[in-house]
């Protein structure tokens, strides 16, 4: 889909987005919607090397869900890494972040601290370890953590590291 219609409407009629097969180089349009949007659902990966720095303008933005290739089979993930960490650390409202699938590694996650409204992280991906997850204990706002079990045995950690991630952040909610 190209985006470009987006630059017509008007700049805060949009408050949620979930963005699936995009043309990448229209992607840029979604910024003009940063004074309204509240909610953005967008596959990364499927975007321009530009992504982090249109997601950053979104200034507004509450909840976001990014999600990127994890499995070798799908490919490496392009777009989904410490970069794009490090940009939407500059989100100053966003107070829900999934990310699902993914190349960051824990230098990325780290740049979450900087999320001073975070309240829940959700992370699903393969090869996560509990100390990935130490920055968690420096952020007072972030009360849930959830994604870590997802599936069980099947899930993107062992339990013996969920155990791990309970342990050394009692004051997060995990369910």
């Amino acid at each position: 889909m190209d985006l470009e219609f987006i630059r017509g409407l008007p700049a805060d009629s949009v408050s949620d987005l979930g963005l699936g097969d995009v043309v990448p180089a229209s992607f840029g349009a979604v910024a003009h919607l940063a004074p309204g949007l509240r909610d953005l659902w967008v596959y990364i990966d499927n975007l321009g090397d530009d992504a982090p720095s249109v997601i950053v303008e979104l200034k507004a933005l509450e909840r976001l869900s990014l999600a990127g290739h994890d499995l070798p089979e799908d490919g490496p993930s392009r777009r989904l890494d410490d970069h794009a960490l490090s940009a939407i650390a500059d989100l100053p409202a966003l107070e829900s972040l999934s990310l699902l699938g993914g190349s960051y590694t824990e230098q990325g996650l780290q740049q979450l601290r900087r999320l001073p409204k975070l309240r829940h992280l959700h992370v699903e991906r393969e090869g996560l370890t509990a100390p990935m997850f130490r920055f968690a204990a420096a952020m007072p706002a972030l009360t849930r953590l959830t994604g870590l079990d997802e599936f069980g045995d099947d899930g993107p950690m062992p339990p013996a590291e969920v155990d791990q991630v309970r342990a050394m952040l009692p004051h997060i909610s995990m369910d």
